[in-house]
């Protein structure tokens, strides 16, 4: 029998906070792209194995409505052992594909990834630790998902790499990613002064995309690396991808914030670990330019007041809560849960 799933989507409305003085508009989603390589086999400096081993003697197969459709060929087995990732190889003829798996110790599934119709072969990281992990497979149909495949994985790690691994938006491990992290930060010793560098090369780079609050364009890290538009989300996915991409801890937190004219709504910063403890950094609000960079080419006005800022006084204007009341007076703004940490 066919399990199904509602297929629920989460419109987050992206306010006016995501820059200090923007007109309120409604909000942006995110595009998930794979291509993600694992660099050197290596996270945050320690080696990691991949696929281990099978730990059943059952082989996995497709359920039959998808049989015809679709194709697994790794794992190869209903059960296996790995270490921090597997790689998911197969083909398709289905025109759209959802990876989902839990979060070890909880009922929540996230979604991992889609795949197109082809051929496939997709690292899966397996961001929360040591633990297993149920993947499943699911196809779209009607606002349904319906399951075709399902299968159990075991990680061996004990180190929970959530915040140095890629996901859906912050894709650290793409070739494109890797190597623009690689010339930001070449020559420049200690995570504090890379950090710094990545911040520095955002503000610069980045072209505040006042149109994609109301057409809502993807905001995931590649995307934005190729166009060079972002609003808040934009920033914050590319600043994580590239920290990650250099070996730096990085969180991804959506939560709100209130702008000078009091407009309080959706926002997104990150927070980076240096020197023992995390770091809150909000690239967009330390970019100067509204309409873009002409103004300043070589960077020369570039501003750190929210690259390090302490958090009591970051606090004053953002913050994480599920509900936030609007500082013009106009009552309780309740939003989806906060914070969102990725």
């Amino acid at each position: 029998m066919l399990k199904n799933l509602t297929l629920l989507f989460l419109v987050f409305a992206v306010f006016s906070a995501c820059k200090k003085d923007v007109p309120s508009s409604s909000g942006d989603s995110n595009t998930v792209i794979n291509g993600e390589t694992i660099p050197e086999e290596k996270i945050g400096g320690y080696p990691v194995s991949g696929f281990i081993a099978n730990d059943s003697q059952t082989s996995l197969s497709v359920y039959s409505t998808y049989s015809s459709s679709l194709s697994i060929t790794e794992p190869v087995k209903t059960k296996i052992k790995a270490d921090t990732f597997f790689y998911l190889k197969g083909s398709s003829s289905l025109s759209l594909l959802y990876v989902y798996y839990n979060i070890p110790g909880t009922s929540n599934y996230y979604e991992y990834t889609s795949i197109p119709s082809g051929s496939f072969s997709i690292p899966v990281y397996l961001r929360y630790g040591q633990g297993d992990y149920t993947i499943k497979l699911y196809v779209p149909n009607n606002g349904l998902l319906y399951q075709a495949v399902s299968f159990t994985v075991i990680n061996t790690s004990t180190r929970d790499f959530r915040y140095l691994l890629p996901s859906p938006s912050i894709q650290a491990f793409h070739p494109s990613i890797i190597a623009k992290a690689k010339e930001i930060t070449n020559g420049i010793a200690g995570d504090y002064h890379k950090a710094k560098a990545i911040h520095d090369w955002i503000v610069k780079y980045l072209q505040y995309d006042f149109d994609s609050l109301v057409t809502r364009k993807p905001q995931d890290a590649l995307t934005v690396l190729g166009n060079g538009l972002a609003v808040c989300e934009g920033y914050a996915n590319l600043y994580a991808s590239f920290l990650r991409a250099a070996g730096i801890q990085t969180k991804y937190i959506q939560g709100t914030a209130c702008n000078s004219s009091n407009d309080c709504g959706l926002h997104a910063w990150n927070e980076t670990y240096w020197d023992s403890a995390w770091h809150i950094v909000d690239s967009t609000w330390d970019d100067p330019i509204m309409n873009g960079h002409s103004s300043y080419p070589d960077g020369s006005n570039l501003r750190y007041t929210y690259f390090d800022i302490s958090r009591p006084v970051f606090e004053q204007n953002h913050n994480t809560y599920s509900t936030i009341e609007s500082r013009s007076g106009t009552g309780l703004k309740k939003y989806a849960p906060m914070p969102v940490v990725e």
